[in-house]
């Protein structure tokens, strides 16, 4: 049938579609466009490029846009959503023009069908930040360049004020996404034909002229650094997970583009595809990853997947440009393939709805709200989540807004000595991923049973109680209270351990001026935990005789005897200085889904350091592994 790829490019634009609209009025907001949002309210396009553009990290562009846009037509979640689900939708049919002029129409349109259906585009088409837009805009980008480069001779100033256009919402929309812009610019001038070479570095200088405006803002904003107060240095095994995100970390999706790398040498019908497109393709995937890593390893970290999407489509030229032109029943029959697997495993491997769909940020506040209703009196309610975003949801969804919030407490001390006042029956605790993860089990200290914990993705929700009910063991427990031996406990000196004074039991053990170092455990990583996302928590008592500053309880990791993270809490973080001969209980807690475990042998230790030669007792060590939230990071990694 003539014109059949026509057809099928329009079943991979309508699962596109069905995927980037499925139950459209149920997509909430996230934390980076809740944070996007606040930053509109303003009176002046003045105070929003000085209070809500400046402020941020991010190029105006997107930001002006959600301005203007949220006071046409409001702050509802579709309405905000809608431009960039449609831009994401566009993004499938520019990859697959892209593709097919670049080798033929069966690349486009496998291309298009993997662009249309994997997490990476289909997330970032539902999230109104500069991810998807700078996608399209990249794309629309590439195809007038490939006409300015290639096809000079046909309308080349309709299509070189195009290509201007489209780089220039590049570099309004994000840093990355100007870089591309960039790297794509100088990429043609080892391909234009000489006699259009000066036409084309005008190009150029005209995409600078229309970004001068923005230069003031630029500079502001790189004086702020980076982002390292939440993002860590990439390790050398970026790329690595950054590919198995791509496809899903899932054995269906990696099979599936084997086998279509495979078929393509195999047919016998193969065709060469001109090899510059490969250089060029290989150039625009691994340069923005390249000055992304170095920066953020020697400068300041701003390397993360979102800020790779816009040269990511690139990838499947090198890996798909030697696909030969199919006959129309192959190319349906490899599109539907392809569709059908990336969008099962979107849906059930990730469980990209499921997680999505359910907001940590309102679903903590749903919960406490059910709770409420359930126990009444017999409930204490604590919230530590964003407050803006808290009443946001709270005045949307009429919730009870009884509960305390967690930074109302002026220090972790405060916490403690408030929860040792309570005589309910329950304590709900809702959280971000960003919460202290020693808060749960100093909850558990004086409401130590765990009746409920719901897990989210960057959050958590858990109601305690004091009804002594059925609990899960712990992965790993052990403990030492000096009243007999425990081989897997080093360096306990005999002549140490008293009976003056315990917390527990008979003994305790006493540290003064002369001794630095308490007694040590250590074991191989593996022995204390059975998943990634894991929580130890390590715990002692002090009985503090004088000065309590310099007193840590220190957890580290080793491999092969060198220490890859040590971790210390300070007994000042859980006693006044004032407060002596009491005893106090010091949590050291590692979130093992916060830390990078990569590497080989690892040992864990703990140990308590002395640090300022205090005089104290110490009791009762404990270390314990408890179940974490498998989720919680599920959007970008794989869930296990």
């Amino acid at each position: 049938m003539k014109n059949y790829h026509r057809y099928i490019l329009l079943l991979i634009i309508l699962v596109a579609t069905v995927l980037r609209f499925y139950a459209p009025f149920d997509i909430p907001y996230t934390y980076d466009e809740f944070s996007a949002l606040f930053r509109t309210h303003f009176n002046t396009f003045h105070e929003l490029i000085e209070r809500g553009v400046k402020v941020d990290g991010h190029p105006a562009g997107v930001q002006v846009f959600l301005f203007y846009w949220t006071k046409l037509f409001g702050y509802k979640e579709i309405v905000v959503k809608l431009p960039f689900i449609i831009l994401g939708i566009l993004s499938v049919w520019l990859v697959y023009k892209i593709f097919s002029a670049w080798v033929n129409q069966t690349a486009g349109l496998i291309t298009a069908a993997f662009v249309a259906t994997l997490q990476y585009p289909v997330s970032h088409s539902q999230i109104a930040r500069p991810y998807i837009s700078g996608l399209f805009f990249s794309m629309l980008m590439v195809f007038f360049w490939h006409k300015v480069i290639f096809q000079p001779k046909q309308k080349l100033y309709r299509n070189g004020v195009l290509y201007i256009i489209a780089a220039s919402m590049c570099a309004y929309n994000h840093y990355f996404s100007l870089l591309f812009a960039i790297i794509v610019g100088f990429t043609g001038l080892f391909f234009i034909p000489k006699k259009y070479v000066f036409k084309y570095i005008i190009f150029g200088v005209l995409i600078f002229i229309t970004y001068t405006p923005h230069l003031s803002i630029f500079i502001a904003q790189i004086k702020m650094g980076g982002v390292e107060n939440w993002l860590g240095k990439p390790h050398v095994n970026f790329m690595r997970e950054y590919i198995m995100y791509i496809f899903h970390f899932s054995i269906y999706v990696f099979l599936l583009v084997a086998g279509i790398v495979i078929f393509g040498f195999t047919y016998k019908k193969q065709t060469i595809t001109d090899k510059k497109f490969y250089f060029i393709a290989l150039a625009w995937f691994v340069l923005p990853f390249l000055i992304g890593f170095i920066y953020s390893r020697y400068v300041n970290a701003v390397l993360q997947y979102s800020v790779l999407i816009f040269s990511f489509p690139f990838i499947f030229m090198l890996l798909f440009g030697h696909i030969p032109e199919l006959n129309d029943k192959l190319k349906l029959l490899l599109v539907c393939v392809i569709l059908t697997v990336n969008s099962l495993t979107l849906i059930f491997e990730r469980h990209y709805y499921e997680l999505l769909y359910q907001s940590p940020h309102k679903e903590i506040l749903v919960l406490q709200d059910k709770f409420k209703k359930q126990y009444g009196e017999d409930c204490l309610s604590i919230i530590d989540s964003d407050k803006k975003i808290s009443r946001f949801y709270t005045d949307k969804l009429h919730l009870d807004t009884s509960y305390i919030r967690y930074d109302s407490f002026a220090s972790k001390i405060n916490f403690i000595n408030f929860l040792k006042t309570q005589h309910k029956k329950y304590l709900y605790f809702g959280c971000l991923s960003g919460s202290d993860p020693a808060l749960v089990p100093i909850i558990q200290d004086y409401f130590p049973y765990l009746e409920m914990q719901k897990d989210y993705m960057i959050g958590d929700a858990y109601l305690f109680s004091t009804q002594k009910t059925t609990q899960k063991p712990p992965v790993f427990f052990t403990q030492y209270g000096f009243d007999d031996q425990n081989k897997n406990w080093t360096d306990v000196k005999a002549e140490r351990i008293k009976d003056s004074v315990a917390s527990s039991g008979r003994f305790s053990y006493f540290m003064d001026s002369t001794l630095e170092w308490g007694p040590t455990f250590s074991t191989p990583f593996r022995a204390l935990i059975n998943n990634k996302n894991n929580l130890i928590e390590s715990s002692v008592k002090i009985y503090p005789l004088g000065k309590t500053k310099g007193i840590i309880l220190v957890t580290s990791l080793e491999s092969n005897g060198k220490t890859v993270l040590w971790h210390g809490a300070s007994l000042e973080d859980y006693s006044p200085q004032d407060v002596l001969n009491h005893w106090v209980k010091i949590y050291n807690v590692l979130k093992l889904s916060d830390i990078y475990l990569n590497y080989p042998n690892l040992v864990f230790k703990m140990y308590l350091w002395n640090s300022q030669k205090n005089n104290f007792y110490m009791d009762d060590l404990e270390i314990k592994t408890r179940v974490g939230n498998p989720v919680v990071y599920g959007g970008l990694q794989k869930i296990n």
